[in-house]
């Protein structure tokens, strides 16, 4: 089995074990609902397929399709994904911070780092939002706030490699 698959059938596994996936599922609503968190369908498609799950699981299925949008460089429906999440669980930390980072990636760190800040907020000790924050405020040219949190990020999650390249890039900056 593939590796893709597995990890398809786990989350299946998950859904169909709790109380969030509904017993009257008809199997191409599965299917429907698999293509969705992996990235196919419209994100409108989406919404219907996870209609039927609670308001928790749906947080959690649309920040997972959201991850799975960006890596297929579908960097504005990932935001939209994580936007829907973060309207279904607002303390959603992991929602922020995927979200912030898209913005880095889109170039527009001034709409991530309300966002970034909101992620370190929720969870204060997490080295990957504090990495996060580091390149939103690098991109922003802020690299004193920049160089802080990933030195912040290194001293939680020592040899970070995000945290290394964000400071290495700030070194280059100054240069």
């Amino acid at each position: 089995m593939s590796k893709k698959w597995f990890a398809l059938a786990l989350l299946l596994s998950a859904f169909t074990t709790s109380a969030a996936w509904p017993a009257d599922l008809r199997v191409d609503d599965a299917w429907v609902r698999n293509a969705c968190l992996w990235g196919g369908h419209t994100n409108k498609t989406c919404e219907r397929a996870f209609a039927s799950l609670d308001e928790e699981a749906r947080a959690y299925a649309w920040q997972f399709r959201g991850v799975k949008l960006a890596e297929d460089d579908r960097l504005w429906d990932a935001v939209d994904a994580q936007t829907r999440s973060i309207k279904l669980k607002p303390a959603f930390s992991n929602a922020y911070n995927s979200r912030a980072w898209y913005y880095c990636r889109l170039d527009l760190p001034d709409k991530g780092l309300a966002d970034a800040l909101r992620a370190v907020e929720l969870e204060p000790n997490n080295h990957e939002y504090i990495d996060t924050l580091g390149h939103v405020y690098r991109k922003l040219g802020q690299l004193d706030l920049a160089e802080r949190n990933f030195a912040k990020a290194l001293e939680i999650q020592p040899g970070h490699p995000s945290s290394v390249e964000g400071l290495e890039l700030i070194t280059k900056a100054r240069q």
